[in-house]
């Protein structure tokens, strides 16, 4: 059973989350041939001043410095 982990700030939404984990399932079975009901996917969020680098704590999600803009990938029309 393929097991991803992924640790990631706090902030995002359900639909942000669920999209990764979708994302990641995909790319385990398209690389792997893996069956998709044995993918499993965690995330765990943590505040952002659990994430340090290059000497500073991050800032919470959606407090990016002046200039820094997080993207999300659009969602496809169902």
């Amino acid at each position: 059973m393929p097991i991803i982990q992924i640790d990631v700030r706090e902030g995002r939404s359900r639909e942000d989350i669920h999209a990764l984990q979708e994302a990641l399932t995909n790319a385990v079975v398209d690389h792997f041939e893996a069956p998709r009901e044995y993918v499993y996917v965690i995330v765990r969020e943590h505040p952002g001043f659990n994430h340090y680098k290059a000497g500073e704590h991050l800032p919470e999600y959606g407090d990016e410095p002046e200039g820094l803009t997080i993207k999300r990938k659009p969602q496809a029309a169902e």
